[in-house]
């Protein structure tokens, strides 16, 4: 049964999430690296991960990626943990200001805002009024942001960043939930058990240096539980009246609700959301099979055959190049192989996996190497011959994991098809896998549907479809020629439609991710930038394309959010120089005033001439300069569809600029390491 977790953990986190994968890891017999089970992820979980990872076959990262993800049965619930706040309503309010004042200051703060030129006016109020006391400046640090929005200006770049570098974050989260802003409550701070974070003053400013964290999280039995934060680990449990002290001051009066303005309006084009459609069973289509580490698997019942559409995954065994004790010299790291007392692919002198793995002779195919075994075997030859098992490099086959092996014999015939370029080869059931790891080949498969077929950094993400024929084999080795063949005379090529155009429902964000981009022509970019060497493996819950095909009047920057399995579209400038409505000219050198092409990574923000802005990096030739040269993402009035009636956008110096209105939306959603293609076809 799979396990839950509310994400996906990453080196340099704390929380239950973690503490759930480090138990996960010590129940695989890892708990000796682990050591505790402190929910902090640092170099021991790392090192376990690692581990499990050489031990289970999987190219070792060091990161909980998707293969990793599967072979552990880890489940993301994201909504695993629900959320009751309404303990905090009854916590006593200590009123430091009555209504009639608490009133008056934040109607005078709507007022300034009303205007945006006077924000950083309406800020040096703020605190300029604050009184003393910690509690109550806080308290006016939410009058302020409360304000912000009810003048529709919740957007603009760096307004509740910049003054909570006053203000403690979470008091002021807390405060607008029980104003009513329960959607403030953002994606960040529910964390672990639908964590709520609070910062406290007051009486615990002497226990604890300046402000401390004290994280309340809900049990599904509502018992306030664990975690503190000094030093990241779980211990300390606190009751719900030390909760209650330690945020006391810190509730508003009641009833400081002032009359709600129209919100600025945002040029953003609303949430897409693509719905694939599922055929009716009676119609002779799929009903479901198996779902394997979220890879749902479909049967048609009237023609014995099962498929299913993931990732391809490299397995170089039964290649005679497959392992040697310099990794370096092997199509694949020695460490998917097994360890000493465990070889599970390799043949060893006593034909169990304890014992030690057998070298090839002088007469063997690769003298040196270690003999790579597959399930798969010619028995007529003898054990110790590279060639009684089926050769990665020369035969394209299939692997398949335990749970789901069973329903197929080896040998058994599959068709395999690269949906991104439709081509397709058949091929053999050769061998098994680590269980619940769904989409696995040959190099010699991959080769023949146009994937990379390194073992060591081939493979493919997603969007290859595997249709497989129960009883359809022989159980005997055959030639790729003789896969081909029979695989025609199995499955009749001219009712393939039926089962290669069939769309399959999927759990797999980024494939749902590409099938929203397929929608608005921009798949093929997304596939290149998911795609990209430095970007594989990122756990970025947002994704850009710029399509500078398109004019800069119409929305042309894309962002993908893998959370929530939308997107959503943009105006964005391109430079001065590279043309007029459309960009056609494009430059990474200093002055030139032109945009850049290829893939960038975004890096930090900070306030500059334009608010609030995003750095980023470019990652190829093309884009190499862009940090010397400035080039960041950033807000300006100009990103309008028919600036100054020009029919076209305004123009930046090379920036990716879009208006203040999603500004901070666009930014707080991109930065600090997800992806952007700026792409052109010319």
């Amino acid at each position: 049964m799979s396990k839950k977790i509310s994400k996906i953990p990453v080196f340099g986190e704390n929380g239950k999430h973690v503490a759930v994968l480090q138990q996960v890891l010590a129940d695989s017999g890892f708990g000796d690296i682990v050591e505790n089970i402190d929910g902090g992820f640092g170099p021991k979980t790392k090192n376990a991960i690692i581990a499990y990872q050489k031990r289970e076959r999987i190219v070792v990262t060091g990161t909980i990626d998707i293969a990793t993800q599967y072979a552990l049965d880890i489940e993301v619930d994201e909504d695993l943990y629900p959320y009751n706040l309404s303990f905090l309503e009854k916590i006593t309010i200590d009123k430091l200001i009555t209504s009639d004042e608490g009133l008056e200051f934040l109607n005078g703060m709507v007022a300034l805002c009303n205007d945006i030129t006077q924000v950083s006016q309406a800020k040096n109020e703020a605190h300029r009024e604050a009184p003393v006391d910690a509690e109550c400046a806080t308290t006016c640090s939410t009058f302020l942001e409360y304000a912000f929005r009810n003048a529709g200006l919740a957007t603009q770049a760096g307004l509740f960043n910049d003054h909570t570098k006053y203000y403690p974050t979470h008091n002021v989260e807390i405060m607008l939930y029980r104003l009513g802003f329960k959607y403030y409550l953002k994606k960040e701070y529910k964390t672990q058990k639908g964590a709520v974070g609070v910062m406290a003053r007051g009486k615990f400013y002497e226990t604890f240096d300046h402000t401390f964290h004290i994280y309340v999280i809900l049990e599904e039995e509502n018992e306030l539980y664990d975690k503190k934060m000094d030093n990241g680990k779980y211990g300390v449990v606190y009751t719900e009246q030390e909760v209650k002290v330690a945020t006391s001051g810190f509730w508003l009066p009641n009833g400081i609700v002032p009359e709600r303005r129209t919100p600025v309006a945002i040029p953003a084009v609303p949430v897409v959301v693509q719905n694939y459609p599922v055929f009716d069973e009676d119609e002779g289509s799929p009903v479901k099979f198996k779902t394997l580490g979220n890879i749902p698997s479909y049967e048609w019942k009237d023609s014995n055959v099962i498929s299913f559409t993931s990732g391809m995954r490299i397995d170089a065994d039964g290649s005679p190049r497959a392992y040697h004790r310099e990794s370096s010299l092997a199509l694949d790291y020695l460490g998917n192989a097994g360890h000493p007392g465990n070889w599970w692919a390799l043949a060893t002198d006593n034909r169990e996996e304890s014992g030690n793995p057998l070298i090839q002779k002088s007469t063997d195919p690769a003298p040196g190497y270690y003999i790579s075994m597959t399930s798969l075997q010619d028995k007529t030859k003898n054990y110790s011959d590279p060639t009684r098992y089926v050769d990665s490099e020369a035969v394209p086959y299939i692997v398949l994991p335990s749970g789901f092996s069973d329903d197929f014999s080896l040998g058994d015939i599959a068709l395999v098809i690269n949906k991104d370029n439709n081509k397709q080869c058949f091929a053999i059931f050769a061998d098994h896998g680590p269980k619940g790891k769904l989409g696995e080949g040959s190099v010699n498969l991959a080769k023949q549907l146009g994937i990379n077929g390194s073992a060591k950094s081939g493979g493919k993400d997603s969007n290859v479809q595997y249709i497989l024929i129960k009883n359809s084999g022989n159980g005997s080795i055959l030639t790729n020629e003789e896969i081909q063949e029979l695989g025609a005379e199995k499955l009749n090529m001219g009712g393939i439609n039926k089962f290669a155009d069939y769309r399959f429902p999927t759990n797999n964000k980024k494939e749902i991710a590409l099938r929203l981009a397929e929608t608005i022509g921009q798949r093929k970019a997304l596939e290149r930038l998911f795609n990209f060497k430095d970007a594989q493996g990122s756990h970025a819950n947002f994704w850009a394309i710029v399509d500078f095909n398109k004019p800069s009047s119409e929305e042309r920057l894309f962002i993908f959010n893998l959370v929530d399995e939308t997107y959503k579209k943009y105006l964005v400038a391109h430079g001065k120089n590279s043309g007029d409505k459309y960009a056609k000219t494009f430059s990474n050198i200093n002055g030139s005033n032109c945009s850049s092409l290829g893939v960038y990574k975004t890096s930090e923000t900070y306030i500059g001439k334009h608010g609030k802005s995003l750095r980023v990096d470019g990652l190829e030739s093309s884009n190499s300069n862009v940090r010397d040269r400035d080039i960041v993402i950033h807000s300006a009035d100009y990103v309008v569809p028919n600036y100054a009636n020009t029919g076209r956008a305004g123009r930046s110096e090379g920036c990716f600029a879009v208006h203040p209105s999603v500004s901070n939306e666009v930014i707080e959603n991109l930065k600090e390491g997800s992806y952007l293609l700026a792409w052109y076809q010319g």
